[in-house]
Formats: structure tokens, C-alpha cells, sequence
């Protein structure tokens, strides 16, 4: 289910739950999740299939993410910029997550340039480590602003 980010926040408030962010890019996908609001981890470093709106890999590796780390809440980065493949894929995300009789909430957070700050913190170059620590500090900076 698609909702702001306003009442995402809100239904965090109400019953606490993992939350998982996602980096979403055009060569690589990265994942991040968040225990208990507090421990944010870069999550599956070694399978990040990027997104294409004519493969359900994608789709099926974050249900299983939800699955097994018991998510109920899904933020995605969305530049000020993009051009509008996050939209497309937001709505593939929550139509499959609803065939899979899943209620989880998504939403989009504002986020430019995460890649390249991580790029800065990790200092390597590891590709699929910059964009799940983009993933990282995209959950981070909503978590800040509880």
C-alpha cells in the first residue's frame, strides 16, 4: 500500500516494525533494513538484480526480504531528478505485494546523491557496498527524522 511519508511515520508510531530501504538504480539495487527502528544494516550484498519493468526478479527478491525479516514498511529513494522508472517500479512493487496477500506500506523519500556519499564512506569499490549503503543512509535520514 502505497502511503506518505507522514503517514508512514505515523503508522510507525502506532505498532513498530522492521522497515527496509531500497536504492534503486539502474545497474545495481540496494537493500538496507532497520531492526526495531534502531539497528540499520546494509542488507544482501551479493544478489542485487537492478530493476526492469519486464522481470519479477527484483519483485520476488524483496518479497522474500519482507518475508524473512518480517517488513512492514518499504522506503524508496527517489531523487528530485528521476525520470520516472521509480514510479513505474513503485507500483509493479505494490501490485505484486498485493498478489502475494502482503500489507506492506511504501513510500518514497527524497534522496540525491546517496550513492556518491557512500562512495566517500566506504572508500572501496564495491559496487554493490556503495549502493546497499545508499540504501543505508536513505533508512537512516528517515529514522532521523522520527
Amino acid at each position: 500500500m502505497i502511503v506518505t511519508k507522514y503517514l508512514m511515520k505515523l503508522k510507525l508510531q502506532q505498532s513498530k516494525f522492521n522497515l527496509m530501504g531500497i536504492d534503486l538504480g539502474t545497474a545495481f539495487t540496494g537493500f538496507s533494513v532497520s531492526y526495531n527502528l534502531q539497528q540499520v544494516l546494509v542488507y544482501d550484498l551479493h544478489y542485487s538484480p537492478c530493476y526492469s519493468p519486464h522481470d519479477s526478479t527484483l519483485y520476488k527478491r524483496i518479497i522474500q526480504i519482507i518475508n524473512k525479516e518480517k517488513i512492514g514498511g518499504i522506503l524508496i529513494g527517489k531523487p528530485s531528478f528521476e525520470k520516472g522508472y521509480i514510479e513505474e517500479f513503485t507500483k509493479g512493487l505494490e501490485s505484486n505485494l498485493v498478489a502475494e496477500g502482503l500489507k506492506t506500506y511504501i513510500t518514497h523519500v527524497g534522496e540525491d546523491y546517496t550513492t556518491k556519499q557512500a562512495k566517500k564512506i566506504s572508500k572501496t569499490n564495491n559496487k554493490f557496498l556503495h549502493d546497499g549503503m545508499a540504501a543505508m543512509l536513505i533508512l537512516q535520514s528517515f529514522l532521523n527524522e522520527l
